[in-house]
């Protein structure tokens, strides 16, 4: 999952910055070809950084649930594998939201401060909070790499329990 979730992590911010940047070039001025492009790059965008949390939630609901199986029919320690799975699958749901409601955020009030209708508050505005949403999706994107890679382990020790095998004798870690 790891080297999907980086994939997926690195498109999301690029284009997040992207969109910024043409945001910044757009900023003030009438409407643009710039701002023509910011604009459906901008909902692209959006998508995209919805799409790439709910995958990341995503996993971690799978993987609890295949942990949850794995302990039932193996006989796991239940605390250790099923209690932190959970704990784990919480905390990243706070942080995908975060992100996502950072990105809406930025996108409704990007619509309120759109110059080819009657906007109801300054770019300045818009700017922040945009800001804001870059920074949260890094900062979101950071915090759930950490859990990735954590919850890599936690299933690699199972997966070794399960097969009979010392961890060192598991396949290779693929959290790193």
């Amino acid at each position: 999952m790891l080297p999907v979730f980086l994939g997926m992590n690195a498109a999301n911010l690029l284009l997040l910055s992207i969109v910024f940047v043409l945001g910044l070039v757009t900023q003030g001025a009438e409407p643009t070809t710039a701002h023509a492009k910011h604009i459906p790059m901008a909902v692209f965008s959006g998508m995209m950084a919805v799409l790439v949390h709910m995958v990341t939630f995503t996993y971690f609901m799978a993987t609890t649930s295949w942990l949850a199986a794995a302990t039932d029919k193996q006989d796991l320690d239940r605390t250790r594998f099923v209690g932190d799975a959970v704990k784990q699958k919480r905390r990243v749901f706070l942080l995908c939201m975060t992100a996502v409601t950072a990105t809406m955020l930025a996108m409704f009030s990007g619509a309120a401060a759109d110059t080819s209708v009657t906007a109801w508050w300054p770019a300045q505005v818009h700017l922040a909070v945009a800001a804001v949403a870059l920074v949260a999706n890094g900062c979101c994107a950071v915090g759930q790499y950490h859990h990735v890679r954590a919850r890599g382990r936690l299933m690699d020790e199972a997966l070794a329990i399960l097969n009979g095998t010392s961890l060192s004798n598991a396949r290779p870690d693929h959290s790193t």
